[in-house]
């Protein structure tokens, strides 16, 4: 316990501003995807990222620049009142990236298991998936990817 603590206090400044920036974002997404739905809320995102402005090429320590920011916000969901399905942190995480310039990939794809529908949302750097076990999302339909 204290070795996660004495960890959780060594944050650098920058992910001190994730984790906040994280405990005010999941609330507002959870929120607004359950009051104006999922292509209102990637366009209210988007609205405030730099999606339209070209990125230079994401570099290796960018890519461990993502993972933290990933955990961070795996973290914060982990003990977050909200619902924090793996669309609303995903969602959290690809704004938080484009926020710094760091080009990501959200994307969602859906699957029939057993009979049932289910859907899975993650993001990828490079084309390298994030925080995610490559075999558990090949079995997956790719139905939206953002920025598109």
């Amino acid at each position: 316990m204290k070795a996660r603590i004495s960890k959780f206090l060594d944050l650098t400044r920058g992910n001190w501003a994730v984790f906040f920036s994280s405990i005010l974002l999941l609330p507002s997404v959870s929120i607004s995807l359950s009051t104006l739905g999922y292509k209102r809320t990637k366009a209210l995102l988007m609205r405030f990222t730099y999606v339209d402005a070209p990125h230079p090429r994401t570099k290796v320590s960018d890519f461990e620049k993502a993972k933290t920011i990933a955990q961070l916000v795996g973290i914060v969901a982990r003990y977050n009142l909200f619902n924090t399905s793996c669309l609303r942190r995903s969602l959290v995480t690809w704004y938080l990236l484009e926020r710094r310039s760091i080009t990501s990939r959200l994307v969602i794809g859906v699957n029939k298991h057993d009979g049932e529908f289910c859907a899975h949302a993650w993001l990828t750097v490079n084309g390298i998936t994030l925080a995610e076990n490559d075999d558990s999302i090949s079995m997956y339909k790719i139905i939206d990817e953002i920025p598109s």
